[in-house]
C-alpha cells in the first residue's frame, strides 16, 4: 500500500488555539425581535420588507449575530453579477458552530446520537470542542494544512462532526464519502478530490449488517499513490 496508517492522537489545545486569531466581540444588534411575539407572520413580513428596502443594513444586522476573527470594513461592494459581501471580514464556521457557545452553554448538549444497535451518546459543546481541537491538532501533526483535502469515510457518528469541524479550523477541504459506497465509488471520489488523508473507522452498522469500512477502503486505495495517510 502507498500510504501510512496512523492513529488520531494529540492533546486538546485551548479554546481558539487552532484558529488564526482571537475572535473579536460580535457587533451590537439593534434589538429587533426575529419572528417573536404574538404575530410571527407580521414579524417575518417586517423583516422581509426591511431586507428589500435596505439589504446592506439587513445583512449587517444578521452577520452581527456571528463572531468574527476580523470585522468587515464594508458590508458590500459592487452589484450583480460582480459583488462581494463583508469585505475585509474573516470568520470560521467552527468558531460560530462551537466556540461561541462555550461561554454560556458549554455543558449543554450539542449532539444527541443514537446508533442502530440502540447505543446512545450525548456530547456537550465542551466535549465537541475538545474532540474537534484534538482532531485538528492530529491533522496538523500529519502535515495537513490550508487547502489540503481530507476524505471523511465514516458512518454517522459524533466523531464525523468533529472531523468536519477540525477541517474547518485549519482551513483544510473535506470530502465526505458515504459509508455504504463500493470500493469503485470510493476510489472515484478520492481521485476527483485528490485527498491526501482519509479518516475512517473499522466498520459500521447499516440495516442490521456490519459494513467493513476499513477493508473496503483498503480495496479502493490499491494503486493510489496520492493518499498519504489513513487515520482511524
Amino acid at each position: 500500500m502507498g500510504y501510512t496508517e496512523v492513529e488520531v492522537a494529540g492533546p486538546a489545545p485551548a479554546a481558539g488555539a487552532l484558529l488564526a486569531e482571537r475572535p473579536v466581540p460580535p457587533r451590537k444588534l439593534s434589538g429587533r425581535p426575529l419572528f417573536e411575539g404574538p404575530n410571527p407572520a407580521a414579524a417575518y413580513a417586517a423583516y422581509r420588507a426591511w431586507a428589500e428596502a435596505d439589504p446592506d443594513a439587513y445583512w449587517s444586522e444578521i452577520a452581527g449575530e456571528l463572531e468574527w476573527l476580523a470585522p468587515w470594513t464594508r458590508v458590500r461592494t459592487g452589484d450583480l453579477p460582480d459583488f462581494k459581501y463583508f469585505v475585509g471580514g474573516l470568520t470560521n464556521v467552527s468558531l460560530n458552530c462551537i466556540d461561541r457557545h462555550l461561554s454560556e452553554r458549554r455543558n449543554q448538549a450539542a449532539i444527541i446520537w443514537e446508533g442502530e444497535p440502540g447505543d446512545r451518546r450525548v456530547w456537550t459543546f465542551q466535549m465537541l470542542h475538545d474532540e474537534t481541537c484534538r482532531l485538528a491538532h492530529a491533522l496538523r501533526q500529519a502535515g495537513i494544512g490550508k487547502g489540503d483535502v481530507v476524505a471523511i469515510y465514516l458512518p454517522n457518528l459524533p466523531e464525523t462532526f468533529a472531523a468536519i469541524h477540525a477541517c474547518y479550523r485549519i482551513g483544510a477541504l473535506y470530502n465526505v464519502i458515504f459509508s455504504g459506497f463500493s470500493p469503485d465509488a470510493i476510489r472515484s471520489r478520492l481521485e476527483d478530490s485528490r485527498a491526501r488523508l482519509v479518516i475512517t473507522a473499522d466498520g459500521s452498522y447499516r440495516r442490521g449488517r456490519l459494513l467493513p469500512l476499513k477493508a473496503t477502503l483498503d480495496r479502493a486505495l490499491e494503486g493510489l499513490d496520492f493518499v498519504e495517510r489513513v487515520t482511524s
